[in-house]
């Protein structure tokens, strides 16, 4: 592995990151990218397979102990979650001490008792404060004065138990802390034994699909087991560039035509999740076929980081991607409860997008970039130029 590679973060693929991370907040907001756009499990999907490819690279030698690695990741994504998580709170209880309008934590207002056994309750409030869980946590149900109890579909049982989550859409977070947790042991893998694994996954996935029919929501992109295989995508690609691409000075016509594939993948994973080309989809018997269109994105991701790794701008924008992730539904939020007009309006998305981009980069000017700078200081990671 190159030296630039082993002690530098260039978490890089910045306009991809920031579009994903813009396809979340048009899939909560609506009315903000003019195309048909990912939606937000194809989104999150292939924020996992990136994940997977930064996470090979991070922990194939950067620190000095896995220990380290852990502790690293932990502040990366904390210190930003309970920046935004603690100003949510506030807002929330301002909103609901002045104006009866309580936000993100209405659930917890609105006589929670009456609709969600105490046991819910408690393992949502404990897995906000800890993120390990959200994720989890569709996969129960407690009815008034009962237990946690595990369900098929999370829309069948009583309140769903993410209503009590501050910032929901951190379920995908909690998968993320799993797949931390156990990446040391695939980094020092093999490629044909990540490819072995990943087959398999992908394998069960669609055999649990076929013999069980649990193919819609938690379990098409929330169930970690399954979701495993797009980190190990991420990661095989990583392996993949570092042994042929890192090297290369250019991309060449064989990496044109990756990004040809990128676009086209992109492009095409937007078209099929949207509900005119599903008709299209079903007749035609291509099952998966948005699944499918994240996997393909999995080869390109070499050619993508290799044009991007060495500019400032990608990574500034990339930086925001997460702060966005993070700010844009209490946004939502606030504003169909306070500008009950905008609810339904075409301008809903737009300036939600605008204020949460906005608010991204001023925490990340004044906050996140001085912390990231101490952060790379602790473990001795150089901080990019």
């Amino acid at each position: 592995m190159l030296a630039w590679q082993e002690n530098r973060e260039t978490f890089q693929m910045g306009i991809l990151r920031l579009y994903l991370a813009l396809c979340v907040v048009h899939a909560h907001a609506g009315n903000l990218i003019p195309w048909p756009a990912q939606d937000g499990s194809q989104a999150v999907q292939m924020f996992f397979m990136i994940s997977g490819f930064y996470m090979s690279m991070v922990c194939g030698g950067r620190y000095g102990s896995v220990a380290d690695f852990y502790k690293s990741r932990a502040l990366r994504i904390y210190v930003p979650y309970y920046f935004y998580f603690l100003i949510i709170l506030a807002v929330s209880i301002c909103s609901g001490v002045f104006g009866h309008k309580w936000l993100a934590l209405d659930a917890y207002a609105s006589h929670p008792l009456a609709s969600t056994g105490m046991s819910g309750i408690v393992a949502a409030s404990v897995a906000n404060v800890t993120i390990f869980g959200l994720d989890w946590l569709m996969f129960f149900d407690s009815p008034p004065g009962g237990g946690l109890h595990f369900i098929l579909d999370f829309t069948k049982g009583s309140l769903p138990l993410y209503n009590y989550f501050v910032i929901p859409q951190c379920w995908s977070i909690g998968i993320e802390l799993t797949f931390y947790a156990i990446v040391p042991f695939f980094a020092a893998m093999r490629k044909r034994s990540i490819f072995v694994i990943l087959a398999v996954l992908l394998g069960l996935r669609f055999a649990v699909y076929s013999k069980f029919h649990l193919d819609a929501d938690p379990w098409n992109y929330r169930f970690f087991p399954f979701e495993l295989a797009l980190f190990l995508a991420g990661m095989l690609a990583q392996k993949l560039y570092s042994e042929y691409c890192a090297s290369v000075p250019t991309i060449g016509k064989t990496g044109v035509l990756f990004l040809i594939v990128l676009a086209g993948a992109v492009v095409s994973g937007g078209f099929l999740v949207n509900r005119a080309a599903w008709g299209f989809v079903l007749r035609t018997g291509i099952p998966h076929a948005g699944f499918f269109s994240v996997l393909a994105i999995a080869p390109c991701l070499p050619v993508l980081f290799h044009l991007t790794r060495n500019s400032r701008m990608d990574r500034w924008l990339g930086e925001l991607s997460y702060p966005i992730y993070l700010n844009h539904l209490i946004l939502v939020l606030a504003f169909r409860a306070w500008i009950p007009g905008l609810a339904n309006s075409d301008w809903l998305g737009i300036l939600v997008a605008l204020c949460s981009i906005t608010w991204a980069a001023v925490s990340n000017r004044f906050i996140f970039a001085p912390f990231e700078v101490w952060r790379h200081a602790i473990f001795g990671i150089k901080t990019p130029a």
